[in-house]
């Protein structure tokens, strides 16, 4: 019986810390827009310094993104062309479990005009 109890204790040991650990994997970052002619955004994403942000691909269909990195944690991207509400970029981070320790933030938006835009009415969401 004693063993039994002490072969629980170890496979429990081994067990739980593997389900603990960060999950690396890839979100998406989606565009609601008010308009149907924008050109161009440039948004902001950070995490805290315990995470890790990779590489950022288009997720939309004839898009353009340029991101450029502060940090392993922070970076800025600009994505161009007709952009409309649906998936805009996708980046690949080193948890994808902990959705609200990402944070995305709207800087500017542009017309396909080129002019600048509010931001009002604009959000960017993240998803798997």
């Amino acid at each position: 019986m004693r063993f039994l109890t002490f072969a629980a204790i170890v496979l429990l040991a081994v067990a739980v810390p593997a389900c603990d650990g960060p999950t690396a994997g890839e979100l998406s970052i989606d565009l609601v827009t008010p308009n149907n002619s924008d050109g161009a955004i440039l948004f902001k994403l950070r995490t805290p310094a315990s995470r890790e942000l990779g590489e950022v691909t288009a997720a939309c269909s004839g898009c353009q993104v340029f991101p450029y990195k502060i940090s392993e944690s922070e970076l800025y991207c600009v994505v161009t062309g007709a952009l409309s509400s649906g998936p805009l970029v996708r980046i690949a981070v080193s948890d994808v479990g902990v959705r609200s320790a990402y944070q995305v933030t709207i800087e500017q938006v542009s017309g396909v005009d080129r002019r600048i835009r509010s931001t009002v009415g604009y959000e960017l969401r993240l998803s798997h």
